[in-house]
């Protein structure tokens, strides 16, 4: 009996909606070799905000049932989107930095303060989006929909 070859999380999801490495990478803005390392488990991948809105787009689901494993413009007002988002859910920047600190990966209330003063959108691992967003109360569409209205407006 042949042994069945094991698919990484991301490549089951991957291949169960048709999507290439090629098409992921190019709506990911990566490189087909990226995605092949995530896959393998080589490299975890580090998305920003409007990356993991891609992924979810791209493989037609919901930021809760991609995989975590594999893996500046101010506004108007003065206040990076980040800031706006915590201050609407009536956090602290150090009630965000513990919510976002998992598996030992520490953010520190500084560098809430770097993000929201730089209008920067952060570069995060899959979990800790997933954290962001869960804390914030948005989904990852409504997260980078709010970043965007915030850099063109």
């Amino acid at each position: 009996m042949e042994k069945e070859k094991k698919q990484s999380p991301l490549m089951r999801l991957r291949s169960l909606r048709g999507v290439t490495q090629e098409s992921l990478a190019k709506a990911l803005g990566v490189s087909r070799n990226t995605v092949m390392r995530w896959e393998t488990g080589r490299a975890i991948p580090q998305l920003t905000i409007a990356q993991v809105k891609a992924l979810c787009e791209t493989l037609k689901v919901g930021l809760n049932e991609i995989p975590n494993n594999f893996s500046s413009q101010q506004s108007q007002e003065g206040k990076s989107p980040l800031k706006q988002l915590r201050e609407q859910a009536g956090l602290t920047e150090s009630d965000l930095a513990k919510a976002l600190s998992i598996s030992g990966k520490t953010i520190s209330r500084e560098i809430i303060q770097q993000w929201e003063e730089s209008g920067e959108e952060p570069n995060l691992p899959l979990t800790q989006v997933a954290a962001l967003c869960q804390v914030l109360d948005v989904s990852v569409i409504e997260l980078a929909e709010h970043w965007n209205a915030n850099r063109s407006g």
